[in-house]
């Protein structure tokens, strides 16, 4: 793949994750941590790209927001929103991101697949950005994740998404080699 066909793809892709959190209305549901498709296209970058483009992607767009654009939920920018409720999912992402796009199979294999994105994309995630919303909100450790834990559902249904879209995209399109 040639630098600038890599440098397209990594922008194109920072540009759908930073419009993500606006594809649909952010419904927020408990503790300010409001729902959005944003871990979805997280997971789909963990799938299409090798953990070193899928990692830049997710950093570019920390940085996009850290920088004044409104690109992470409820139209939030800046140290504020990452010091914020949800704060501890944006954390999170590049760590995900790299372990999945690390871990997941060489020949898009469901199983393997989802139980990496299970492990690190709900368990880890879900566990850190508790530990996060426990701290920002003053709130013991086991009230933050039941105030999480309705999401998981959503983030289950996510994962099967953005997985049957990479299974079902043809080799000529993939984003990057494994």
């Amino acid at each position: 793949m040639s630098s600038l066909n890599r440098l397209i793809k990594i922008a194109a892709m920072t540009a759908v994750l930073c419009i993500s959190v606006y594809l649909i209305p952010p419904i927020l549901l408990f503790g300010g941590v409001p729902f959005t498709i944003q871990t979805m296209v997280i997971f789909l970058i963990a799938y299409l790209f090798n953990k070193t483009d899928a990692l830049l992607i997710v950093l570019l767009y920390l940085v996009i927001g850290l920088f004044g654009l409104p690109v992470f939920s409820n139209g939030q920018s800046g140290l504020s929103a990452i010091l914020g409720p949800s704060g501890g999912f944006l954390v999170g992402f590049p760590l995900i991101t790299y372990a999945i796009a690390s871990l997941k199979s060489k020949d898009k294999n469901v199983v393997q697949d989802w139980i990496v994105t299970i492990l690190f994309g709900v368990i880890i995630l879900y566990g850190g950005a508790a530990l996060w919303l426990a701290y920002v909100l003053e709130m013991n450790y086991v009230q933050a994740l039941l105030l999480l834990l309705p999401f998981v559902p959503f983030d289950l249904i996510k994962m099967v998404i953005a997985h049957t879209v990479y299974r079902k995209m043809p080799s000529l399109y993939e984003l990057s080699t494994h």
